[in-house]
């Protein structure tokens, strides 16, 4: 029996879900290669940004808001990382969540921003 998505999936329970429900994935032919490459043994937010950029010029109707300036890191605001409830270390008696990146590309409100980069 199919059950609906939850509302609000955990960061690392299905990240092409998360994917799926934002708003680049829905309008364009985005995949998982669009930002990732598999040639690549590692990415860092520039790389991931000027894909971004790609679609999202400051001066085109994809760049919702033209005061935001074009930035050389876009995901950490747009895909910040968040904790999840599925991974949870005990240490020196204090519960602590991993954090992943959010698949999930949107404009986060203020009370759900990205916690300082460790």
């Amino acid at each position: 029996m199919f059950s609906p998505p939850s509302p609000n999936p955990d960061v690392h329970g299905n990240q092409v879900g998360m994917l799926e429900r934002s708003r680049c994935f829905l309008e364009s032919n985005m995949t998982c290669a669009t930002c990732h490459d598999v040639h690549l043994a590692q990415h860092d937010a520039a790389d991931f940004s000027r894909r971004c950029l790609s679609c999202h010029q400051p001066s085109s109707a994809t760049f919702s808001k033209p005061t935001h300036p074009a930035s050389a890191n876009c995901i950490d605001c747009h895909m910040p990382r968040l904790d999840t409830n599925l991974i949870v270390f005990e240490r020196e008696g204090k519960k602590e969540h991993a954090q992943m990146r959010s698949h999930w590309i949107k404009v986060y409100s203020d009370s759900n921003s990205p916690p300082a980069a460790k």
